[in-house]
């Protein structure tokens, strides 16, 4: 992945806008590798789908996946950041 710092700095006041996302990797990667396409589609039942915007909806996701989507820096404590 990228380093963010770093990518800050070198960018600069050439960013306008950032839509982040950071992911783990799992034990899943050694053998589907980080184009894991064991995803399933949207679920059809409405109180099992995870909605991400205005009637956008996740895939289901895999028991095992290769990845997953974290929380942005997560693993990393408050002295990283600082």
């Amino acid at each position: 992945g990228m380093d963010i710092i770093a990518a800050i700095e070198l960018l600069g006041d050439h960013i306008f806008h950032v839509h982040a996302k950071d992911t783990v990797i799992l034990p899943g990667i050694a053998t589907r590798g980080v184009l894991d396409s064991s995803f399933g589609p949207v679920p059809d039942d409405p109180d099992v789908r995870v909605q991400t915007g205005m009637e956008h909806y996740c895939s289901s996701w895999p028991s095992d996946p290769a990845w997953r989507f974290v929380a942005i820096g997560n693993g990393h404590d408050v002295t990283w950041w600082t």
